[in-house]
């Protein structure tokens, strides 16, 4: 571990107490993978495993995070094949999709050449917050870096309500609240009094002189705006900017990407949701050839072929199919460490 946290380091420009708290907190040698030197760990990436709805039914993602390679090896194509190892680790324990938020905006288009494309979107909005108008009416509200019992359900059954969604496990949000705390920021909790039952959660940090709010659920927008207005005032800051759900508008912007590792899962499940599909595909996939093939769509079911059972068909690559599958079905991610 020593040796892949000391690239963490050499590579990023997180704090001491971010990476000691990441990898105390999230790092696991089953999911870590690294290219070795000699001696010396000149490339790695870790790849956590994530539950996720995609298209009302449960799948296991993979998360790639911390990929990096050591300064003096770059440009070798080192990451690219520890990228192409992991898909075929991640296809042998059955995992459909990969995920990533690429560290900054250059990265897309390397990543797209591996096979990703834009998947997570969402729309950030900005608000005064003397522009809030609230009435607390009954609730409570308190902010908290503790994650009890009843918080974690109530954001369970929020969480799960949501489609193609990337879902948290109560080890994640140890790690999202400490990472909240060394931000300087908390859990902002509203619940109904005199009962005490939750009614909304906001996770939200002061950066750069606004509310950064990184995710909330609540019972209605109402209680949603109780909560935004009230974890300003706590950090006593005017401004607030928060990010919300995909809705294809002018002002919705990428932030993740997402890779297909089985083409014949994700299409099924892409055939049950779209029945009213018809499409036949020749994929090509260079990373992964067990998904090379053809792939009929229709009436809710996909079929899959290692030779042409039509005359024509819709060549794709994995970047190109990922990409057709996403721009369809939108996904969602939130809370991950590296926002």
């Amino acid at each position: 571990m020593n040796g892949i946290k000391e690239l963490w380091k050499l590579c990023f420009h997180d704090s001491d107490e971010f990476v000691d708290m990441y990898f105390r907190l999230r790092y696991s040698s089953e999911t870590t993978m690294y290219i070795q030197s000699g001696s010396m760990i000149v490339s790695s990436l870790q790849m956590p495993y994530y539950a996720m709805t995609f298209e009302g039914t449960g799948i296991q993602t993979a998360y790639i995070s911390g990929a990096c390679t050591h300064p003096d090896f770059r440009g070798k194509g080192i990451m690219a094949r520890l990228l192409t190892e992991s898909f075929g680790r991640m296809a042998r324990k059955n995992i459909p999709l990969s995920i990533l938020i690429p560290a900054n905006p250059g990265l897309v288009d390397y990543y797209a050449r591996t096979g990703y494309a834009c998947a997570f979107f969402r729309s950030r909005i900005e608000r005064k917050v003397s522009d809030i108008v609230i009435d607390k009416g009954n609730l409570h509200i308190e902010h908290t870096i503790n994650f009890g019992r009843s918080i974690f359900d109530y954001f369970t059954e929020k969480a799960y309500s949501r489609s193609n969604y990337v879902q948290h496990t109560t080890a994640d949000l140890e790690a999202v609240i400490e990472d909240l705390r060394i931000s300087g920021g908390s859990v902002t909790v509203a619940r109904h009094a005199p009962q005490g039952r939750i009614a909304g959660l906001l996770f939200a940090y002061p950066e750069n002189g606004y509310l950064k709010i990184t995710e909330w659920f609540a019972d209605n927008d109402g209680v949603r705006d109780n909560l935004i207005r009230e974890a300003a005032c706590h950090y006593q800051l005017p401004k607030v900017v928060r990010f919300e759900l995909p809705t294809r508008s002018a002002g919705e912007q990428p932030f993740g990407m997402a890779r297909i590792i089985n083409a014949k899962m994700i299409l099924s499940l892409y055939a049950t949701a779209h029945p009213e599909k018809r499409i036949s595909i020749q994929l090509t996939d260079e990373q992964l050839v067990c998904n090379n093939g053809y792939y009929y769509i229709d009436n809710g079911v996909c079929i899959f072929s290692p030779k042409a059972l039509e005359n024509e068909h819709l060549g794709l690559t994995a970047h190109e199919l990922s990409a057709m599958i996403f721009d369809r079905t939108r996904l969602y991610m939130s809370l991950m460490l590296e926002e």
